[in-house]
């Protein structure tokens, strides 16, 4: 049995009259501006032992562009009767022509073929001559095709390290399906907006619930298109990117948001661009306590525009102990961040670092021990940005307590399991004068971050 589904997206791109014209009113947006949502439509081969199959995927494509709110979905009925009143066949693959046809016929000024999604009896694809004349035509594929093939490739390679194709595993695939959609629907239709109002950190721009923009969606300033000529030929250029909003009210057809981060003036009229995901934020963190202790700390913070946020860190480091000893440690943990102030360059936040590291030194009888530690911090921080995507961290820290594990080591048994490994058992650290190093890291600290920003 084949699962087989061929999918159609037609755009719909309406433009003014005057847009036509050698000359444009002032008063006009640009063509370039996203004003209307773009017409979907989606079909189904006429398979009739795999249609259930088809229609879930065609469902699934159709909620999630549903929900974006960016694509109008043209209606079922109204495909199915113009397939019907044009005899077309969809039994097999759909030509050029036929899909013209139908994206005019539907109100629709362009339509493409996504492509054909074969699936073999356990979700594989079948390999034969097709495959190979497939991937010799890869180089011609739309950015469309591209998506369905990428997202269900991706979705059936995870699911064959689990199992074989069942019902059960058609059900996850469908899932990954699902949530993978959604993602590339909405790459594939990225919003460009217009600034038409600037107060302070604050501005007004256009597009809002009616193309399905969301408290939180970020876009790039920048302003506008430069007309350069090169051998008789006008070329659009494109501005200077100016600062990231973030979207903190949206109306019907237009969104209140706030400047987040600026390195050039903005102004009204200037161009905003959807950004796919929120910025790649990461820290490299130097602690610094002058012969008690020197660290090299790393942090990827999630989603770091968010008043409320955390990060995933790592740490590398030594520190004094209680026998005067320099141990060396490595470790992981997290920041929950609580954002206080943003304006002039400048942000301020709150952190509650968490650590959990491992220390390492030699115990009296010449063992490697290793001990746990963790040793909690409220800090306070203050963001500097000194470039478009660079800023300068400076933290005070206060260690409000510690918790230390005991010393251990693994002693070799001398014996081995069945797969021939040895068997060892866990020893404790031994210490001459009964007294285990320990660590007291109490009290304030000082360091410094270079954050950078990827977006």
């Amino acid at each position: 049995m084949k699962y087989l589904l061929i999918i159609f997206l037609s755009f719909f791109l309406s433009y003014p009259i005057c847009a036509q014209q050698t000359q444009t009113d002032e008063n006009e947006l640009d063509d370039d501006i996203t004003v209307e949502k773009k017409s979907l439509i989606i079909l189904t081969a006429a398979y009739d032992e795999d249609q259930e199959v088809a229609e879930r995927v065609l469902s699934i494509i159709s909620d999630q562009a549903t929900s974006l709110g960016r694509f109008e979905i043209i209606d079922r009925n109204l495909v199915d009767q113009i397939l019907e009143e044009q005899e077309f066949q969809l039994s097999g693959m759909v030509d050029e022509n036929q899909v013209a046809r139908i994206g005019e016929l539907a109100s629709a000024e362009n339509a493409l073929i996504l492509d054909v999604v074969n699936f073999g009896q356990k979700g594989v694809p079948k390999e034969d001559d097709e495959d190979e004349e497939y991937e010799e035509d890869e180089k011609d594929e739309t950015l469309f095709s591209w998506l369905v093939k990428k997202v269900v490739t991706e979705s059936i390679d995870e699911i064959k390290k689990k199992d074989t194709m069942n019902d059960a595993s058609l059900e996850k695939v469908l899932k990954i399906l699902s949530s993978q959609l959604r993602r590339k629907l909405k790459e594939l239709y990225m919003i460009t907006s217009e600034v038409f109002e600037v107060d302070g950190a604050y501005l007004n721009m256009l597009s809002g619930d009616n193309l399905g923009l969301t408290k939180g969606t970020m876009f790039e300033i920048a302003s506008n298109h430069t007309i350069k000529t090169y051998k008789g030929k006008k070329l659009k250029m494109p501005g200077k990117t100016r600062g990231l909003v973030k979207i903190i009210d949206v109306g019907p057809e237009g969104s209140k948001a706030r400047i987040i981060r600026k390195w050039r003036k903005i102004k009204e009229g200037h161009r905003a661009y959807e950004l796919k995901a929120p910025p790649i934020t990461t820290d490299l963190n130097f602690t610094v306590s002058t012969g008690d202790r020197y660290e090299l700390s790393g942090k990827a913070w999630l989603n770091s525009f968010s008043e409320f946020t955390a990060s995933i860190n790592y740490h590398l480091g030594v520190i004094r102990d209680t026998r005067d000893n320099m141990d060396g440690y490595i470790g992981f943990g997290t920041d929950l961040k609580y954002g206080i102030f943003s304006g002039f360059g400048a942000n301020g936040y709150l952190s509650l670092n968490l650590p959990f590291l491992f220390a390492g030194r030699g115990d009296d009888d010449g063992n490697n021990v290793i001990s746990i530690f963790s040793d909690p911090s409220i800090d306070a921080n203050l963001a500097v940005q000194i470039s478009k995507e660079r800023d300068i961290v400076l933290s005070a820290s206060y260690v409000f307590t510690s918790m230390h594990g005991p010393w251990q080591w693994q002693k070799d048994t001398g014996s081995r399991d069945e797969d021939g490994s040895s068997i060892t058992e866990t020893e404790y650290a031994v210490w001459d004068d009964n007294m285990k190093p320990e660590f007291r890291p109490k009290g304030f600290y000082i360091s410094i971050s270079l954050r950078r920003l990827r977006f």
